[in-house]
């Protein structure tokens, strides 16, 4: 896959993880599921595509920007 080739660990989020396991039996093998604060602690280049409901609202807000690390990219593709 592109992604192993270019070295990239990807670290997902998902709030509902019952409803990615019902439609598939593992996730893609470089990726992994963790909590929400280890992704903002741990990540390079953030990429939000997260539907706009009331769940998700403040998703990314003051707090969630301030875990993460300095010179953090941010790319916000949310639609709502």
């Amino acid at each position: 896959m592109l992604l192993q080739g270019l070295a990239l660990h990807v670290m997902a989020f998902r709030q509902n993880m019952t409803v990615y396991g019902a439609q598939h039996q593992q996730p893609v093998q470089m990726v992994s599921f963790v909590n929400w604060r280890e992704v903002l602690l741990h990540t390079d280049c953030m990429v939000s595509v997260c539907p706009l409901t009331d769940t998700m609202r403040y998703l990314v807000n003051a707090n969630a920007l301030s875990c993460l690390p300095q010179g953090t990219h941010l790319i916000n593709v949310e639609r709502g």
